[in-house]
């Protein structure tokens, strides 16, 4: 009776090494093609963030008239009001005035303070990749290669806007890309934003309309 006849050490070899080729083709492309996740999130926030505030103004009794004085300096209204819109599962208005939602975003919401002097914005933080992922900086800081915590600005009026010359704003101006944070960078410097030159939110740019 004879044997079967089954794959010799060479042919084995040559499978290996073509599959070995093909793999070191295609995944560069791959990586290369998908899309920069930083600004995936960032756009998410921005738009969620400005939905939950066109629900928030609707009701005076969620969001005050800040022609008075709106939420005193030391109230996390507006932060358990917001969490209240979102998809939240962590909590920590009254300790941090923070909540995390479900796609692991933290939002961090100090006390507002629009009126009796206060700021003209609102700065409003939001670690797109959360507490225990990414590298958990911003553009400023040093060696940070892939900024995921961002700025969005809020006036009293609820209209959303980032810091001019900020990353931020470059990624909500574009399309979806897949070039990284460097790669963007070196194409289109990023100078520090300014905290008293924060981007003039266009007229009629209303809460609900995102850049998504």
């Amino acid at each position: 009776m004879k044997n079967k006849a089954g794959f010799t050490l060479a042919e084995m070899l040559v499978t290996v090494l073509s599959i070995g080729i093909v793999a070191a083709l295609t995944i560069p492309v791959i990586n290369n093609n998908r899309p920069n996740q930083e600004q995936v999130m960032l756009k998410k926030a921005y738009m969620l963030l400005g939905r939950a505030l066109v629900e928030l103004i609707q009701d005076e009794s969620l969001y005050p008239d800040f022609d008075d004085t709106g939420f005193s300096d030391n109230s996390t209204q507006l932060c358990q009001n917001v969490a209240s819109r979102m998809n939240t599962i962590t909590e920590s208005c009254g300790t941090n005035k923070s909540f995390v939602t479900t796609d692991g975003i933290r939002w961090t919401i100090p006390d507002a303070n629009f009126g009796n002097g206060g700021d003209e914005n609102h700065r409003i933080t939001v670690d797109v990749s959360g507490d225990n992922n990414g590298q958990n900086c911003t553009e400023n800081e040093n060696n940070c290669t892939a900024p995921d915590r961002f700025t969005i600005l809020m006036s009293k009026e609820g209209k959303l806007s980032v810091p001019q010359d900020s990353i931020a704003k470059v990624y909500l101006d574009r399309t979806r890309t897949n070039k990284t944070y460097s790669q963007i960078k070196k194409e289109c410097p990023v100078q520090t934003p300014s905290e008293n030159e924060p981007e003039q939110p266009q007229d009629g740019d209303e809460t609900g309309d995102s850049n998504s």
